[in-house]
């Protein structure tokens, strides 16, 4: 099937996969585009398009529905990564029931986008397709697996054409968590490598994966498989900063062991409420985090404020210094087995039925985001240090075209 003049929604499509795949439906491929739009003020990238937007979310069966109507493919983008753990279940599990309910209305093919974290990440060895899946703890892991199982119920009890894409660490323009975040921590010397970064980064550049999309959704014999997406080398995490670090002209990182890391882990659970309390209290201690510029997850700050109190600068107890500032940044079990593992993820069976083929290498990969970070003012441009005669602008997204693919 090919996607010229066919009716396509896009679920998640103002986010970093589902803009990137808006954009390319529609500058490659001729599609007529839906996508459903929970926040109309991420929408910006997309709505230079001509495209349809409708109002909703994947909870809302009957927006979904509306959505869905006459659509030949829905491509499932989207993942609500915000609010407690329970409301991020029920929104990502029981959303994706919608989708499948809806296109099993409309008989439109799903391809539904997962994760490779669905597999875990062994300590080594090769990683495909016919592995047994085991998603660690981490609530993105166990949500994404949870909703491949509700697709692969209707594929099996009621025939849905179903195609599971499972893309590994996404990087390029607009990526929060591989790219713009990551930023973010070497210029504040607080990205940690998890010995010595000699663990496997299998790293995928956004339009690779968008066109193992794409594949999926036109390739007869897709439906029913799944399908693993990832760059055509493997690299170790070391290079995949040192890539970054070249863009900001200076290094970022800080070396750890993963023993270390784990004590880290576990000692910032176990401050309690008593410690939480008191970082809530004190005005000294949120000064004093304010100060020491930690990286860490929002719903952690004020523990690690109260542990660097206590700890008062002793670095063996898991709280590192590197130029007389804190640098923590503590990772759940499974981050730590993703920064650690040497597990290479092989791509053949995309290769032999969708005729998948990554054109980005990470040379060319961080050399196209490196065009976009300098673009956006994020990055020096030649010729500047870090620091000097940089503007602070966000990306005006309907400049963009399509000047970061090639």
């Amino acid at each position: 099937m090919r996607l010229n003049a066919k009716k396509v929604l896009v679920t998640g499509g103002t986010g970093f996969i589902g803009g990137r795949l808006v954009e390319k439906l529609m500058l490659e491929h001729n599609a007529a585009v839906r996508v459903l739009v929970r926040n109309f003020t991420r929408a910006p990238r997309i709505a230079r398009f001509d495209i349809q937007m409708f109002p909703g979310e994947i909870l809302d069966g009957p927006a979904v529905e509306t959505a869905s109507k006459g659509c030949d493919v829905i491509f499932h983008c989207a993942y609500d990564f915000g609010g407690v753990q329970k409301d991020r279940k029920r929104s990502n599990v029981d959303g994706t029931e919608n989708v499948a309910r809806a296109a099993l209305k409309n008989g439109s093919r799903v391809v539904h986008v997962s994760t490779v974290n669905v597999y875990g990440w062994p300590l080594d060895g090769i990683l495909e397709e016919t592995c047994p899946k085991s998603p660690g703890a981490d609530i993105y892991s166990q949500t994404k697996f949870a909703a491949e199982q509700v697709m692969w119920r209707y594929h099996r009890q009621h025939a849905l054409p179903l195609v599971i894409v499972q893309p590994t660490i996404v990087y390029g323009p607009f990526s929060r968590p591989w790219t713009l975040a990551v930023l973010e921590r070497l210029k504040s010397n607080q990205a940690m490598l998890i010995d010595q970064g000699e663990g496997v980064c299998n790293a995928a550049y956004i339009d690779d994966v968008v066109d193992g999309l794409i594949l999926g959704a036109t390739e007869p014999r897709a439906i029913g498989e799944e399908f693993l997406l990832s760059g055509p080398d493997y690299i170790t995490w070391k290079e995949f900063y040192a890539g970054l670090e070249n863009l900001i002209g200076r290094k970022g990182t800080v070396s750890i062991s993963f023993e270390e890391a784990q004590r880290l882990a576990s000692a910032v659970p176990s401050l309690g409420r008593r410690v939480i309390r008191a970082a809530k209290e004190s005005s000294i201690l949120r000064s004093a985090y304010k100060k020491s510029r930690v990286f860490l997850p929002e719903k952690m700050k004020e523990r690690v404020t109260a542990a660097i109190a206590n700890i008062d600068g002793n670095t063996n107890g898991g709280v590192h210094s590197m130029n007389g500032k804190h640098i923590i940044e503590p990772l759940d079990r499974s981050r730590l087995d993703l920064y650690r593992t040497r597990c290479r993820v092989k791509i053949d069976k995309a290769r032999r039925l969708l005729g998948y083929e990554p054109r980005f290498n990470f040379e060319r990969g961080i050399s196209v985001t490196g065009q976009f970070l300098r673009w956006a003012a994020l990055v020096p441009t030649n010729g500047d240090a870090w620091g000097e005669n940089m503007v602070e602008r966000r990306p005006n997204c309907w400049e963009m075209g399509d000047a970061f693919s090639s």
